[in-house]
C-alpha cells in the first residue's frame, strides 16, 4: 500500500503531497452495486401497481446512473429472476428497456439466468445473451450456450472478474467455468449464481449451502483461491455466511432477495462498498425508491425503510487486499525468493512443492 502510494504521490506533479495523498486513498474505494430478483417488478410493469409511483426497478437503474461517479461505481451485478415469467414477452421487454439506462450511460453490468428466465431455452439468450453484452468492453465471453458468462472490470488498481451462472448448471457449463477460472487464476472474482444459500431461520445473517451452492464451492469456489465472494437471489431473505477456502482464506458468501417485500421488492440495492485504504468491505443495504416516494409527499407505512440497517443487510466484513489479492512477477512486485508455486507468498507449499521434488530426483 505505501509503495503504491509513494508511486502514485510522485505522479502527481503540480499538486500538494497532501492533495495528491487524499485522492489516491479516495480512488482506493469504490463499489459494486447488487441488484436482486426484478421478477415482479417486470410483472408489474405499470404505475398503477404502485400507487401512482415509479415502478421500483426503474427507480433503482436511474440511481445507478444517477450516483456512478459519485459513488464510484465499478460494475453493477444482476442476481437472476430478470422477468417472472420467460414465456410473457412484455416482461422482457419492459426488463430490456429499464436495463438500455444502464447501456445508453456506459454503465459496467452483468446479468445471471435465473429459474424464472428459464421457462424456455432462448428468451434469456436473446434478451440477455452475448449479442447485448459484444460492445461492453468489460465482457470477456460466454459458454457455448450463452447462458453463462464472465466480465473483467478494473477497480481500485485491480482487475476484477465477475462470473455469471446459469440456472441449474450442466457438466459442460461447470467445465467451461472451471477453465475460465484456470485461465484467469490471479485475478479476484466474484461468482454468482442465483441460487445458493437458503435462510436457516435461527438468527438474522444466518444461513447454509443448498445442495446447489454445495455444488458450486467444491466445484469453482473451493478449490479456486481468487474466488472471494459469492452472490444470489432466489430464496425468499437476506443473510450472509464467510467460508474458508482450501487456502484458508475467507469467501463471503450472500444472499439478497426482498422481492416478498412492500411494492414488490421496495427498490432495495445492495452496496459493496470497496475500502482498499482500510483493508474492509462495507455493506450496505438500501431503497432509492423509498426515498422518492417520500420527496414525492407520498406516505409510506412506519416499517418501510429507506436503510435497512439489520445484521443481515449491513455489515462490514474485513479483507486485506494486499495479502488476499497479491500478485507478483513484474517491476513493482518483485516475487519473494521461495515462492515455487508463484502466489507470491512462501509458505509451507511451496516447501511441500520443494520436498516433493526432492524426493522426485532423489529416487534412483
Amino acid at each position: 500500500m505505501l509503495r503504491r502510494i509513494k508511486r502514485d504521490i510522485i505522479k502527481c506533479a503540480g499538486i500538494t503531497a497532501v492533495l495528491c495523498l487524499q485522492a489516491t486513498l479516495a480512488a482506493e474505494t469504490f463499489s459494486l452495486i447488487a441488484l436482486p430478483d426484478t421478477q415482479f417488478y417486470s410483472a408489474n410493469p405499470n404505475t398503477s401497481s404502485y400507487n401512482g409511483q415509479e415502478n421500483p426497478f426503474v427507480t433503482q437503474v436511474k440511481w445507478i446512473v444517477d450516483n456512478s461517479e459519485s459513488e464510484n461505481i465499478a460494475f453493477t451485478l444482476h442476481l437472476g429472476d430478470v422477468v417472472d415469467n420467460s414465456l410473457d414477452e412484455a416482461q422482457w421487454e419492459f426488463s430490456d428497456q429499464t436495463m438500455k439506462q444502464l447501456d445508453s450511460n456506459n454503465i459496467l453490468y452483468g446479468v445471471c439466468r435465473g429459474n424464472h428466465d428459464a421457462f424456455d431455452d432462448n428468451s434469456f439468450v436473446r434478451w440477455f445473451g452475448p449479442s447485448r453484452f459484444n460492445n461492453m468492453p468489460t465482457y470477456k465471453g460466454s459458454d457455448t450456450t450463452g447462458r453463462c458468462s464472465y466480465h473483467i472490470f478494473s477497480a481500485g488498481e485491480r482487475k476484477f472478474l465477475a462470473m455469471f451462472l446459469d440456472w441449474e448448471m450442466n457438466s459442460a457449463e461447470i467445465e467451461w467455468a472451471k477453465n475460465t477460472l484456470k485461465d484467469n487464476s490471479t485475478t479476484p472474482t466474484i461468482i454468482v449464481s442465483h441460487e445458493l444459500l437458503y435462510l436457516d431461520g435461527q438468527s438474522p445473517a444466518s444461513c447454509f449451502m443448498s445442495d446447489n451452492g454445495m455444488m458450486i464451492w467444491n466445484e469453482l469456489v473451493k478449490d479456486n483461491n481468487q474466488v472471494f465472494m459469492t452472490m444470489c437471489g432466489h430464496n425468499h431473505g437476506t443473510a450472509w455466511r464467510v467460508d474458508k477456502n482450501s487456502d484458508g482464506h475467507d469467501v463471503l458468501q450472500t444472499i439478497i432477495d426482498y422481492q416478498m417485500s412492500f411494492a414488490n421488492g421496495t427498490g432495495y440495492l445492495r452496496q459493496f462498498i470497496f475500502d482498499t485504504a482500510n483493508d474492509k468491505i462495507d455493506v450496505k443495504t438500501f431503497s432509492p425508491w423509498v426515498k422518492q416516494v417520500k420527496d414525492n409527499g407520498f406516505r409510506l407505512p412506519p416499517y418501510i425503510l429507506e436503510e435497512v440497517t439489520t445484521i443481515d443487510a449491513e455489515f462490514t466484513i474485513p479483507m486485506n487486499f494486499e495479502a488476499r489479492f497479491a500478485y507478483c512477477g513484474d517491476a513493482d512486485h518483485q516475487s519473494p525468493i521461495g515462492d515455487i508455486n508463484h502466489d507470491c507468498i512462501v509458505d509451507i507449499k511451496d516447501f511441500s512443492i520443494l520436498a516433493d521434488n526432492w524426493l522426485e530426483n532423489s529416487r534412483p
